[in-house]
């Protein structure tokens, strides 16, 4: 089961695996390793480090079983909102409310 990370290992993550694209992924997950413990300036190792040393079992886990990007519930339910907002009535505003609160329910359940 792939592990959820938060957005920024995730990335760093990508940045990673697209910029050693011709090396395979044991050679990647090797340099991966290495992170937690060698020296570094690099923002992107800074970020996995970092997360490593706070959370290795997770680490560890996602390189060996894959990882997703942690859901940001705040964000996507701001995103859900403002489009409520910026969009009109469909039928009238007691539907409406009900309608949107599926819509927010149903997202959570998809994404969580």
């Amino acid at each position: 089961m792939k592990i959820r990370v938060p957005s920024n290992v995730a990335d760093a993550f990508d940045h990673f695996d697209k910029i050693w694209h011709t090396m395979t992924q044991d050679s990647i997950n090797l340099m991966l390793m290495s992170f937690p413990s060698v020296r570094t300036e690099d923002p992107n190792a800074l970020v996995l480090k970092e997360y490593a040393n706070k959370y290795p079992t997770r680490y560890i886990r996602a390189l060996a079983d894959g990882y997703v990007r942690e859901l940001d519930l705040h964000e996507e339910v701001s995103k859900l909102i403002n489009e409520w907002i910026d969009t009109p009535y469909v039928e009238d505003k007691k539907q409406d409310i009900k309608m949107f609160a599926d819509k927010i329910t149903n997202h959570i359940k998809e994404n969580l």
